[in-house]
């Protein structure tokens, strides 16, 4: 890999009992950069990042996480590593408030050992240390004064939030975004467009993400990858994906 690649996938495959769900799946991600996929329902995407992020097994091809292979490594590993992801239906912890689902995002930051658990003085150190980290990551996504809120109780756009502040605790190289403006208002989808501006312009990690609202699309991706049937149909930037015929036919509609 190139010093300036994050993450590549070369030729990644999945084969679900005779179905082709991913085949030759290759791209590159840049330090920094957002990458957006788009293509029809079942073209494979969510299962893309299945495969990236360790929960489906790879049947063909490889991922490399900077210098490192993570092909079909475990899940948690690979969330060790680097790669944080939200999904397409909101995954919080209900019986939590807000600030809570951040602790229990941090927890697999901590590793504890025995003289760790019984150190009073430890635990309130990593204690105090979680809680201005979930204070900070509340803040960037404007839920700070929600922090005692159940998700149930939280507008849909700000349990979208929540679930990105999660990924975040895990200061991820490459944070996956699985269709974050699914069932947004417009107003919403606005802000959540300037929030992953935000968390490109300030921090260094690149982000991938599956959304079938192309302003989002559009407003956010350097690069932006079409699959269709499983398969790559195009690569390229904004200008080059809209005005691609075959993409135009195949997920964009017919022009007049």
């Amino acid at each position: 890999m190139s010093t300036n690649e994050v993450l590549k996938a070369v030729k990644i495959s999945k084969n679900f009992g005779g179905i082709q769900a991913v085949d030759n799946f290759s791209i590159s991600l840049k330090k920094g950069e957002i990458t957006g996929i788009i293509g029809p329902n079942g073209a494979g995407k969510t299962t893309i990042f299945n495969l990236i992020s360790g929960i489906c097994q790879i049947d063909e091809g490889k991922i490399f996480l900077e210098d490192k292979e993570i092909t079909n490594m475990k899940q948690h590993k690979i969330a060790r590593a680097g790669i944080a992801r939200t999904f397409q239906n909101i995954r919080v912890f209900e019986s939590l408030n807000v600030i809570e689902n951040i602790f229990t995002a941090l927890d697999p930051v901590y590793d504890y050992n025995f003289a760790d658990s019984i150190s009073i003085k430890k635990r309130r150190n990593i204690e105090n240390e979680k809680h201005n980290i979930a204070e900070k990551l509340l803040k960037i996504v404007g839920l700070w004064k929600y922090k005692e809120k159940k998700p149930k109780n939280l507008a849909y756009g700000l349990q979208r939030k929540l679930e990105i502040a999660r990924a975040l605790a895990l200061n991820p190289k490459v944070l996956l975004l699985d269709e974050p403006a699914a069932g947004l208002n417009p107003k919403e989808v606005s802000g959540l467009i300037d929030l992953i501006k935000n968390l490109r312009e300030n921090y260094s990690f690149s982000i991938m993400i599956i959304e079938h609202r192309m302003e989002v699309i559009l407003n956010l991706c350097k690069t932006i990858c079409v699959q269709n049937f499983g398969e790559t149909l195009a690569i390229g930037c904004p200008d080059e994906i809209v005005n691609n015929e075959k993409v135009i036919e195949a997920y964009l509609g017919e022009a007049e």
